[in-house]
């Protein structure tokens, strides 16, 4: 949650978090200043 606040307070555009079962992983997009997709992605916690 805190890589969305950090998103949002420097205005850069972005998707929701979305965890893709089964992988055990969420997955963040965004784009970057040329247009390329970058996923940032964490294990998640039990």
């Amino acid at each position: 949650m805190a890589a969305l606040a950090l998103l949002d307070v420097k205005g850069v555009p972005h998707g929701g978090i979305n965890s893709p079962t089964p992988l055990g992983i969420a997955v963040l997009a965004l784009r970057d200043p040329n247009n390329i997709q970058v996923e940032l992605t964490a294990p998640l916690t039990a």
